[in-house]
């Protein structure tokens, strides 16, 4: 059961499983005069299925690795068109606290009971730089991607602009 367990942890890296499809795949499909080279050619056909076995599983962890960071790099895409399609639809209290973030400096203070200020964390455009209060206030900072795009777009915070 160790060794299970091992093999399991030593699975779980995306370079170990290449190294094991990548090793796997070497010994089945090379040619006879290189398995001869290498010297494995008593040990080829002996464990050719359990190679096969470990190929075939190295081979669907590969793609599933590969797919989850396809599927990362697209959440993340998708993540960043819905906020900034959000942008364009905000309030005027939400562009009144924007407008903190215009200057040259990421970081503003705002209340802590501030619903605008909440709404604007939930949806990631600012997040709470700090859990350290300054009576009833905290530090917000506004994400890096999101500060340049205003910064080349500041008609999207401007007073009594509609954001288009």
């Amino acid at each position: 059961m160790n060794i299970v367990v091992h093999a399991i942890d030593f699975l779980k890296t995306a370079k170990n499983i290449c190294a094991v499809w990548l090793f796997t795949a070497l010994i089945l499909f090379a040619p006879s005069w290189l398995v001869e080279q290498i010297g494995i050619m008593e040990f080829a056909p002996k464990y050719r299925m359990w190679l096969a076995l470990g190929f075939l599983a190295a081979t669907a962890l590969c793609l599933v690795n590969i797919g989850l960071w396809m599927w990362g790099w697209v959440s993340k895409i998708l993540e960043q068109l819905v906020i900034i399609w959000r942008l364009h639809q905000l309030s005027s209290d939400e562009k009144r606290i924007l407008r903190y973030f215009s200057s040259d400096s990421k970081t503003h203070m705002f209340k802590v009971t501030d619903g605008v200020v909440g709404g604007l964390e939930k949806t990631g455009i600012i997040y709470r730089s700090s859990d350290w209060r300054k009576v009833d206030r905290v530090a917000y900072n506004i994400q890096d991607w999101i500060w340049a795009y205003l910064k080349k777009h500041p008609n999207l915070i401007d007073e009594g602009n509609g954001g288009q």
